[in-house]
């Protein structure tokens, strides 16, 4: 990529469904265990710490500054509520 290129993963619904070649390697630790959806911090910035709870944060916490989610694939501190339900 040229840096003026993005790349857009076509996915819907409250878990992640799009490719899941997409999210391997350090991106798998970047998934909500229970809810399946992709962690993002305030800036819809794809990152591995979990924005709903201080408890089993990664040792090593790390953002893409590049990467970003939007909408219900994604478990922000903005969509918590329907987060919440959707883990029970």
């Amino acid at each position: 990529m040229n840096g003026k290129e993005a790349l857009t993963i076509d996915c819907s619904g409250l878990k992640f469904v799009g490719p899941k070649h997409f999210m391997t390697g350090d991106l798998a630790q970047c998934l909500d265990k229970r809810t399946g959806q992709i962690l993002v911090n305030v800036n819809g910035q794809v990152t591995n710490v979990h924005p709903l709870t201080k408890k089993n944060q990664p040792s090593n916490p790390s953002t893409c500054k590049n990467i970003f989610s939007y909408g219900d694939v994604c478990l922000s501190p903005s969509n918590e509520v329907k987060s919440i339900v959707s883990m029970f």
